[in-house]
């Protein structure tokens, strides 16, 4: 992913949609036509080259500053 090839961590992606409803006093419905509208959000944060990040699968990622790698 380009995101992660150019050093930005801390990934997510949000899908944002937009439908009409009717506007009836009595019940509140979509319009019978679905005529939608979808735009994708993406939220990145810029980590330094000498900043490990180890992630996991739907767990946030951890920052493992080089210092604490060696044990310093």
């Amino acid at each position: 992913m380009a995101l992660h090839r150019e050093q930005f961590a801390f990934v997510e992606v949000c899908e944002i949609m937009l439908r009409h409803y009717k506007p009836v006093p009595t019940r509140l419905r979509p319009t019978d036509r679905m005529v939608a509208h979808t735009g994708y959000l993406i939220f990145a944060r810029p980590v330094s080259a000498d900043v490990i990040i180890e992630t996991a699968s739907e767990e946030p990622a951890t920052i493992i500053e080089p210092a604490q790698e060696r044990g310093e």
